[in-house]
């Protein structure tokens, strides 16, 4: 008999876990999603207030790494499936995956974890308790566990700064999570803070509109889709010769090509853009189209904010830009895990610190596992789906620990 497994999450990296546990052998496993689909932040919703920490792609999004490198090792994306795909494709995928593997009837949903906690037999079986909130009939439940996966991912609850004046802006104000399209904004002029991912795209949304100030405190090095051979970057670049050259080569050499190659298409200097950071130091902005919209002086790069006015945004180079209709917060999430004890985990500096980025190392038993709490250079789909491999296998090797230790009891008695 195989120890009790519940899974907190119904996304990307929930699924996989489920069907990397039923492979180690675990038979009773139950994952557990508030919403009423899965895919997480994938599946595209109009509406995500409902909690506050929900999230969601833009209806626009597309994936920035190739659907090779971002499908799991066992079942890859269609051949019909362009390389970089829509999130509609995406979501479609999570769907046969989890069909294929038999996945879909081990997931609850509408199920929200509201509470979890160590078992008063923690100490001496590593248990947890779980309270259940069903969202269809309202009812409250209590379960318990060998084992947890967390694996709600950490883009959920907004992080929101604090500048002065914005409590007296009189224009529309929105965190990255909230913007949908361009049909639910209005105006002729926009401010998008962060030059992320995010706030590259919507920028680049926005700006087919209206004029958009993007914000940036530091820069960034804006990276395209595609190598100079048409063939997706990460294709051209993820190869075993690639890897032995740069093995080879003095880090600062390196630096000083991939710097050369990206100013060859958008001169970062120009546009004010350069950060003090070298191209490999960060999680890259990936987009195309950025470049071209800045060029066309439909996107216009600024500095921080300073504070708001108003009708309007200074900028710490002293500039002021006057009626202005929205400002985007394009400013990342907080990692937050309301639902876990006080005592569990602790974060700080909105990070977690995790051995192996899965581990809780001050725990005294090593049987609640989290995944996808980092930021890869890539996917994170597949490292999503190593980790819960891994995560089977210790708990494998505690499970049978365990039953070693009832065994040698029963022995004693």
């Amino acid at each position: 008999m195989s120890g009790r497994v519940g899974i907190i999450g119904g996304g990307s990296s929930g699924i996989t876990a489920v069907k990397n546990l039923l492979d180690a052998g675990f038979s009773d496993v139950v994952c557990y999603e508030r919403r009423d689909v899965i895919g997480g932040l994938w599946c595209f919703k109009e509406n995500t207030s409902t909690w506050k920490d929900e999230s969601c792609v833009n209806r626009s999004t597309v994936i920035n790494t190739s659907k090779e490198f971002m499908a799991f090792s066992d079942y890859p994306m269609p051949d019909y499936y362009p390389n970089f795909c829509h999130n509609e494709d995406v979501e479609a995928y999570f769907l046969d995956y989890s069909q294929h593997f038999g996945v879909d009837k081990y997931i609850q949903r509408n199920t929200e974890v509201m509470y979890l906690k160590k078992h008063s037999s923690y100490n001496s079986t590593g248990r947890w308790e779980m309270r259940l909130k069903n969202h269809k009939t309202g009812q409250e439940t209590t379960e318990v566990f060998d084992f947890i996966i967390v694996a709600n991912g950490h883009h959920g609850a907004p992080n929101l700064p604090s500048i002065p004046g914005l409590d007296k802006f009189k224009g529309k104000t929105m965190h990255s999570k909230e913007f949908k399209d361009v049909r639910s904004v209005e105006g002729k002029k926009a401010v998008v803070l962060g030059i992320g991912n995010s706030g590259g795209d919507i920028s680049v949304e926005l700006s087919k509109y209206m004029k958009v100030f993007l914000s940036t405190r530091r820069g960034a090095w804006i990276l395209h889709r595609l190598a100079d051979n048409g063939l997706p970057l990460d294709v051209f670049f993820h190869v075993r010769l690639s890897y032995y050259i740069q093995s080879w080569l003095p880090r600062s050499y390196r630096i000083k090509l991939m710097k050369d190659k990206l100013n060859q298409k958008f001169c970062h200097d120009l546009y004010h853009l350069t950060p003090v950071h070298e191209p490999d130091a960060t999680h890259p902005t990936v987009n195309d189209e950025l470049p071209n919209r800045i060029a066309a002086g439909m996107v216009k790069v600024k500095p921080n904010i300073q504070s708001f006015t108003e009708k309007g945004v200074t900028f710490e180079d002293g500039t002021h830009e006057e009626e202005i209709d929205l400002v985007v917060f394009a400013t990342g999430y907080k990692v937050e895990y309301p639902f876990i004890e006080k005592g569990v985990l602790e974060v700080r500096h909105n990070k977690v610190e995790l051995y192996k980025y899965m581990w809780l190392p001050d725990l005294p038993k090593q049987t609640i596992a989290f995944l996808a709490v980092c930021q890869p250079l890539g996917a994170m789909f597949p490292i999503a789906e190593l980790q819960s491999r891994l995560a089977a296998r210790v708990f494998k090797v505690l499970e049978d620990r365990f039953k070693n230790v009832i065994a040698l009891k029963q022995i004693d008695l």
